[in-house]
């Protein structure tokens, strides 16, 4: 069964939902002094440790040089590390340090908080169905992380 909705209706979600996702990421920035790049691979090195500037592209979708950049500065504001390979002293892994870890904790207590802070406004069935769709928004929006297979989403690196 194919299901239509008109254009205008997604256009004007969509243009919603970049306005509430644009304003979000300026009270981070203003509150944590971090962009959302630097959150985003913050929470990879959480989940992948040891990842190579190579790895943290590809999932990211950027080149090499933007991401190490991006690990300089998160290097010099002491939230992560390079490390060079037990195995291959060659290779140079990425690790989150325990300020990096600080830092996001600080960030997702301050977003459960403001989350559940309205949660009063929704029926329980209306929480429910936000957070699936929140969950599926790379599905709905035809995305899907660069580097992870569709069965690994939101797994974790042994």
């Amino acid at each position: 069964m194919t299901q239509t909705i008109p254009q205008q209706q997604v256009n004007d979600a969509l243009f919603s939902f970049l306005q509430s996702i644009y304003l979000f990421e300026q009270r981070e920035v203003e509150r944590f002094h971090v962009d959302w790049n630097e959150v985003y691979l913050l929470q990879l090195l959480i989940r992948y440790p040891g990842m190579r500037i190579s790895e943290i592209s590809n999932r990211m979708s950027v080149k090499d040089f933007v991401t190490s950049r991006m690990v300089t500065k998160l290097e010099k504001a002491g939230l992560a590390n390079r490390i060079a390979s037990k195995t291959d002293k060659r290779v140079v892994e990425v690790f989150i340090t325990s300020e990096g870890r600080a830092k996001i904790q600080s960030i997702e207590d301050f977003n459960y908080s403001t989350v559940s802070s309205s949660l009063h406004h929704f029926t329980p069935e209306q929480i429910h169905m936000l957070l699936n769709t929140i969950g599926q928004l790379d599905t709905l929006l035809n995305l899907k992380p660069e580097g992870e297979k569709q069965d690994d989403h939101n797994s974790t690196k042994p």
